[in-house]
């Protein structure tokens, strides 16, 4: 176990725990060099122990597989059925700070025409460390143009997603074609998408 005579704890007061330690989260994954990142079970995830939980909710991949005993039902107990999950409506969506350090950038998904057709940007789990950890409203840039967007990580489920940035179909049409991956600058204020 660990021995608590190299033990160190920090803590410090904050309003908001959750923010606080989403950007901490965050600045970590992110300082995290490539040639370490790449020997990694969940790069986007690199805490010290596979219980710990992103403040999103979502729990670090740690490789293991099948070890989970069966889990024991009483008699009448019936296994839970899955229920298909709401569509995320604007009013829980945080907003949130500009990130943390400018000019990081980060490539999406092959963008798709069903991309295109839903206004939507899809952005592989390696790419997410440049985003809240949390459904939130950002800011994108298009060629100069600046746009309200919504950012969802997706990490909710078993099984971690694609995030979403969520522009709309129109606007999307009017910058972006199918066929390439897009990048994804930070800025002072928000996401600069090439």
């Amino acid at each position: 176990m660990l021995n608590p005579e190299l033990l160190w704890v920090h803590y410090g007061p904050t309003q908001d725990p959750a923010t606080a330690e989403a950007a901490m989260i965050g600045h970590f994954v992110a300082n995290i060099s490539d040639d370490v990142a790449s020997t990694m079970i969940d790069p986007t995830a690199p805490l010290p122990f596979a219980n710990l939980t992103f403040p999103a909710g979502r729990r670090k991949a740690h490789g293991l597989h099948g070890f989970k005993a069966p889990r024991q039902l009483s008699d009448g107990e019936g296994r839970a059925t899955p229920h298909a999950r709401e569509l995320t409506q604007r009013a829980d969506l945080t907003i949130t700070q500009p990130p943390e350090s400018t000019g990081i950038t980060r490539p999406t998904q092959n963008v798709t025409a069903t991309d295109i057709s839903n206004g939507q940007l899809r952005v592989p789990r390696l790419s997410k460390s440049i985003f809240p950890a949390i459904r939130a409203e950002i800011e994108v840039e298009l060629r100069g143009d600046i746009y309200a967007a919504s950012w969802d990580p997706r990490t909710d489920g078993d099984k971690e997603r694609s995030g979403v940035i969520r522009i709309g179909r129109r606007i999307l049409s009017n910058y972006i074609q199918a066929g390439v991956p897009r990048q994804i600058e930070t800025t002072r204020t928000g996401y600069r998408i090439g």
